[in-house]
């Protein structure tokens, strides 16, 4: 569990069956690195952004990115003279593009003359763009950015992207208008938005960041790539293992202080013989290595000795020869090929460009790695996970470790990072970002006491472990059998021996017989170890590994819990991350000390004085955080129904609001307002509804809440009738949802569910699918607090009027966002995100078993009957695929513009895409159609991607694009074909390290709501700010980044910022912000709501054998997602999810 982001802010109350917000982790990976300083390795196990691999073109290709030839000369004859004869032919040699390698003039002459074909092609479709270069020469490119332009208003471009070269001249992007969507695909940048000025600044605030700038000196680094092949001596076949590409769950604890695999430790060893014994380094040399195929050094490799190297047996150390067994190993340590063999560290140019397919991470990757080594080379941190270390001795600096109940232990680390920004005033500067962090690990303790500890925790220590009948036997194995399950465990007498445990057996270790090869009949489990001395307890069950090879049962009793694992949220039960989080939630002053005291434990404070590496390389680190300033907004006003109106479902009068609406002022510095005697924008009718309640002992309190909630609903301005009210327990609700659809097959039904259960929101929400009757679950505790707290009560009424198609407020942004705003009905606001299943479980990979749970897409937009109100829908694609399917967001493209025509009159003259955070690898499958396959010239261009997009050959229609499709469609299904609305593309995360707080003198305080800074710690290549809406009840806060790649409506900074602010207002629920703009909050809802109607459905049917399937091994997501979702239903003008 990660818990970095332990804010506690004032957003909705989160329903029942709703858990937190975030995502599961694609895989448990623990990354490592190793440093050497003088020619002497040392162990250094880092977590580092992974190499970045892009292909830049020359210039006369279609790829063009813009290049100061200049640039192209080093100021060190070492690296000219290595860079020659190596591996980059053709290129520069100071590392700041890379090109492609080709072996021959021949080959250059056909790539070149098929460029011109390209460039031929584009020009006879009207096309062709004129620019000047850097020297004042015209030069011919063709910008295939594949979004249409539109006139941008003047938005204030910033003049330094012109001089990086990250805009064309003429500021705007292109496409091959007049030609067709085949023609088309040709080979494509991949090009973000221009970057806008910070907006307009009125209230401005003066705010301290964890962003620690660099400073760094004109130093070369030569970059090599590594690998390591070892082949065994002891059989007649050659058997050979790449050692850097090694099975992640390979471990051996007792040799590693940190928990790295055994195979990178192995990698870290023989590279460290391979330099002594080759001498491939200076005295004065530096090395820094991934510990698997990067390695970088300050000074380039003696290349007499390169590139082969090979390390017999009898050349490796003892400490090797134990761990390698009697193998030769073949070491081949050659020049980047993917990127460029050299690079000035000062040069941030190929690191730094709005072309994501011609940036260079080389850079950023170095850095990584190098503010790593000094830490781990000490041995005080191990690497866990993407730019996460964790303290071995949190005592020793003062952040000591929390013990957690259930044999957990809260773990003090950093979350580090390095990035690009803006600077504040100097130009363009790397930086460190420095965050604390705290994550829940399982205790190294024996499986016996771990048993006890989870079953027996609040027991006395003299009180004996009771005997398993057969149903304690099943309680144990469903308590125990899933938090063994995946967790790797060690032989108590032999560390070395260790497994990733597939789970528990299905009877005791009684009944359990072991066999041997050399003998017939088998012996019982529990004689076979009390011959060895070890009694076992004949009722437990037994650990079971299960592979590709059989089944194998150890005892608990022989087992221990292996170091250093971190616990899974799905492992961890509701009272424990409140636990877990409770005490992470600190404030700014604390947060920003343990900030302090994580840069002295990574050896960061005192520059290089204290830091050989980092003095090698010539990079210092600012000892002080920046201070940036930044703004604050003036907040939206709310709007709400005068009552003079009507109370029903009638039209909005935008023309006359004055005369018809209240308006109402947000408090600034709580984000907060009151409704005091006014009624909602749009009140719900309720003539047909029921109120169910599980237990015939909870009627009085059932009718005291009936006559309050009642009452509540009309004063509020909505039509509501007497509801139904009867007893029905939950065992018989399915009959009762029968009845209801017999009796009136189509009509709007509502029906209010209240128990005491913790285990029936699933089934009921499924029900509500499956029935099309709405629904809303209010647990008992609740419904006794209702008539005593008005908070509570206003909250339930809130819901109940948004499922019912009702809107409580409405929202007036501030003047730049009225124009665009969606109450003009001219503007459409698209919300998705993707919700993944956890991860399948590692004995399931091995036995190569197909995987359950599908991903699900989220969507949410303002397509009902009230222009501000949000809806969606939910649909099922193949699991862990973050890109969105291609086919369900056109499908659903079509449905959102029907109903919004349908709803408005009218098409959308814009079109805003807000998208939960993706990876920075990830923006181009959120921005733009990459295609590799020139088909139409007949060219191919072998090209690898960045790490985040796709590799090969390959078309890849992005999300984006898939979105035009859908409008295209759209288009000419109504007879519109000329419809293209500008497209925006908003991305919004609160899942990064960046933390904000004032300086009040006497410590920290968070940040007040409507804060935004769009300047100095910023990215310099792409629109980026930073927002806090909300108000921060508890913890220190975390201002949401947003980040904009696609602005075809040439939006401003005021506007964009002014929006998002805003659609965090519209949440309904609560009268009060929220963090995220509501439509990504309202995806997300839906992309869970999904998910867990997914999983009550499959275990109704009675597991996975019973879906719909394609294959053998495909489900059919399709027809799961036609019979489970809202979607063309009755239901879908609803907000159900409220």
């Amino acid at each position: 569990m990660d818990l970095q982001n332990e804010e506690i802010s004032a957003r909705r109350p989160r329903g029942r069956g709703r858990g937190a917000r975030g995502r599961m982790p694609l895989t448990d990976e623990r990354n490592s690195s190793s440093a050497t300083f003088g020619g002497n390795a040392m162990s250094n196990l880092s977590d580092t952004s992974h190499s970045q691999c892009s292909v830049q073109p020359t210039k006369a290709g279609p790829f063009l990115c813009q290049h100061d030839e200049a640039s192209s000369q080093t100021s060190d004859s070492q690296s000219q003279a290595s860079g020659e004869n190596e591996s980059m032919k053709s290129g520069n040699t100071n590392g700041s593009f890379a090109s492609i390698n080709s072996g021959s003039a021949t080959k250059k002459e056909k790539i070149a003359k098929a460029q011109r074909t390209v460039c031929q092609t584009a020009m006879h479709f009207g096309s062709f763009a004129r620019r000047t270069d850097s020297s004042g020469s015209s030069v011919s490119s063709l910008e295939n950015n594949c979004f249409r332009p539109h006139a941008p208003r003047s938005t204030g471009v910033d003049n330094r992207e012109k001089k990086l070269g990250l805009l064309s001249r003429t500021g705007r992007s292109f496409q091959f208008n007049n030609a067709p969507r085949e023609v088309m695909r040709g080979p494509r940048s991949c090009v973000m938005a221009r970057k806008l000025s910070p907006a307009s600044q009125k209230e401005t605030v003066l705010v301290t960041t964890n962003i620690f700038p660099l400073e760094v000196e004109s130093r070369v680094v030569y970059r090599y790539d590594v690998r390591m092949v070892s082949s065994r001596r002891d059989t007649s076949k050659e058997r050979t293992r790449d050692l850097c590409k090694g099975d992640r769950d390979e471990y051996d604890f007792s040799r590693i202080t940190s928990e790295s695999t055994m195979r990178h430790h192995k990698c870290m060893l023989l590279l460290r013989r391979a330099l002594e014994i080759y001498r491939l380094l200076n005295e004065s040399g530096a090395y820094l290595y991934d510990l698997s195929s990067s390695l970088f050094t300050n000074e380039p490799l003696n290349k007499d000795q390169l590139p082969r190297l090979t390390i017999s047996y009898e050349q490796m150390t003892s400490e090797l020869q134990g761990l390698m067994g009697e193998v030769d190993v073949r070491i081949e340590i050659t020049p980047c090929a993917e990127n460029a063999h050299t690079f000035n560290i000062a040069d941030y140019r190929s690191s730094i460009t709005n072309d994501l397919n011609c940036q260079d991470h080389s850079l950023r990757q170095f850095f990584e790695i190098l503010t790593n080594s000094s830490a781990l080379q000490k041995g005080t941190h191990y690497a866990f996970g993407s730019g996460k270390l964790f303290m071995l001795n949190g005592d020793e600096f003062g952040l000591p470790d929390k013990p957690l109940n259930e044999c957990r232990t809260l773990m003090t680390g950093a979350d580090k990072g390095i990035r690009f920004i803006d600077g504040d005033g100097s130009g363009i500067v790397p930086a460190l970002v420095l965050d604390s962090k705290k994550s829940a690990f399982f205790d190294a303790l024996s499986l016996p006491e771990v048993v006890r500890g989870i079953l027996m925790k609040n027991a006395d220590p003299d009180t004996p472990f009771p005997k398993l009948d057969e149903r304690l036997f099943r309680e144990f194995n469903r308590k125990i059998g899933d938090i063994i399950r995946d967790l790797r465990l060690e032989h108590i007498d032999n560390a070395k021996q260790s497994f990733v445990a597939s789970g528990l057996s299905d009877k005791p270790v009684s009944q359990i017989t072991m066999k041997f090869p050399k003998r017939r009949d088998g012996i019982g489990m529990v004689e076979f170890y009390r011959k060895q001395g070890v009694r076992l307890r004949p009722d437990l069950p037994a650990v079971r590994l299960t592979s590709p090879f059989g089944t194998t049962y150890f005892p608990i009793e022989v087992l221990r819990v292996a170091p250093r694992q971190r616990v899974p949220i799905s492992k961890q039960t509701a009272w424990q991350m409140k636990d877990a989080i409770k005490e992470c939630a600190v404030s700014p002053s604390v947060r920003f000390m343990e900030i302090s005291r994580n840069l002295a434990a990574l050896d960061l404070n005192q520059g290089a004085r204290y830091n050989p590496f980092m003095a090698a390389f010539g990079v210092r680190i600012s000892c002080k955080p920046m201070k940036v300033e930044g703004h604050r907004r003036s907040a939206p006003k709310v709007q709400y129904s005068s009552g003079r109106r009507g109370n029903g479902l009638t039209e909005v009068d935008n023309k006359n609001v004055p005369d018809c609406f209240f308006f109402i002022s947000v408090t600034g510095s709580k984000a907060n307002w009151r409704m005091l005697n006014k009624e909602y924008l749009v009140g719900a009718e309720l003539g047909y509804w029921f109120m169910l309640y599980d237990d015939e002992r909870d009627k009085a309190s059932v009718t005291a809440f009936k006559d309050v909630l009642v009452r509540e609903c009309r004063r509020k301005g909505m039509r509501v009738s007497e509801p139904d009210l009867r007893n029905v327990p939950f065992d018989e609700i399915e009959g009762f949802f029968e009845n209801l659809r017999k009796k009136s097959p189509k009509g709007q039904i509502f029906l209010m569910y209240m128990d005491a259960r913790d285990d029936t929101h699933d089934d009921l929400k499924l029900m509500e699918a499956l029935y099309r009757v709405i629904t809303q679950h209010v647990h008992m505790i609740r419904v006794k607090e209702a008539p005593k707290k008005s908070a509570t009560l206003e909250n339930i009424v809130n819901k109940l009027n948004c499922k019912n198609f009702g809107q409580c407020y409405g929202i007036v942004p501030e003047s730049f966002g009225t124009n665009k705003w969606i109450s003009t009905g001219k503007t459409l606001i698209i919300g998705y995100d993707v919700c993944h299943p956890e991860p399948q479980p590692k004995h399931e990979r091995r036995l190569k078993m197909a995987q359950t749970q599908p991903s699900v897409l989220g969507i949410s937009f303002n397509g009902a009957f009230c222009p501000e109100t949000f809806i969606g829908d939910y649909a099922f694609q193949q699991p862990r695929q973050e890109q969105a399917t291609g086919s369900i967001l056109e499908e659903r493209i079509f449905w959102i513009l029907s109903l919004f025509q349908k709803n408005r009159g009218t098409l959308p003259d814009m079109v805003i895409i807000t998208r939960d955070g993706v990876s920075e690898g990830q923006y181009k499958m959120v921005k733009t159609n990459m295609s590799l396959v020139a088909r139409a010239w007949g060219i191919i261009f072998r090209v690898r991607y960045l790490k985040g997009g796709s590799l090969g050959i390959i078309v890849m229609e992005d999300e984006v694009e898939a979105i035009r499709t859908g409008i295209r469609n759209y288009a000419e299904h109504v007879g519109v074909p000329d419809f293209n609305p500008p497209i925006v593309c908003i991305i919004a995360c609160k899942r990064h390290n960046k933390r904000f707080a004032i300086d009040t003198g006497r410590g920290y305080d968070n940040c007040l709501p409507m804060t935004v800074i769009d300047k100095d710690v910023t990215r310099p290549d792409m629109t980026e700010f930073f927002m806090q809406a909300h108000k921060i009840i508890k913890g220190t806060g975390k201002l949401p980044a947003y980040s904009m790649p696609v602005n075809e409506a040439g939006l401003s900074m005021d506007e964009v910022q002014s929006l998002m602010l805003a659609l965090c207002f519209t949440h309904q629920i609560v009268n009060q912000a929220i963090s995220i703009p509501e439509p990504i909050y309202q995806a997300d809802e839906w992309a869970k709501r999904g998910r867990n109607n997914f999983k009550a459905m499959l275990k109704r049917v009675g597991g996975r054998d019973h879906l719909p399937m394609l294959s053998k091994e495909e489900v059919d997501w399709r027809k799961v997602t036609t019979r489970l979702c809202y979607m063309n239903s009755e239901l879908q003008l609803t907000r159900a999810n409220a």
